[in-house]
């Protein structure tokens, strides 16, 4: 009998653990928002930057947004992950992103993961 429950709690464990990991590396888009455009571009600088667009889709004003991206090497290796903030945003207009990379190997991809408003405090 104690074994039928210690198989039980180890199968949801195991089942537990699946959906994080499925679900971890998912985007975190607000519904309420669309990414128009993102590029990776050299600056004048000799540094990168990600430059991007994103619509507000809602009838709703916001203070600003979180953006987060991933960045990777040429090799498709997972070397840093940053955060930025727009400011205001009209409902049905477009606000700009940027990211300055700076002090970083070349970044060859990148992936937008999060699109959120900004809260009280830092995500």
């Amino acid at each position: 009998m104690n074994r039928r429950y210690f198989y039980f709690a180890i199968l949801a464990l195991i089942l537990l653990g699946l959906f994080y990991v499925y679900y971890l590396g998912t985007d975190d888009f607000d519904d309420r928002f669309e990414l128009v455009s993102s590029e990776l571009m050299d600056t004048s600088s000799e540094n990168q930057a990600i430059k991007g667009v994103i619509l507000n889709k809602s009838d709703e004003k916001f203070q600003g947004l979180w953006v987060g991206v991933k960045l990777y090497d040429a090799e498709g290796k997972h070397i840093a992950t940053s955060k930025t903030k727009t400011l205001n945003i009209w409902p049905g207009r477009t606000t700009e992103f940027i990211f300055e990379l700076i002090d970083l190997d070349p970044v060859t991809d990148y992936k937008i993961y999060k699109i959120s408003v900004i809260k009280d405090s830092i995500p």
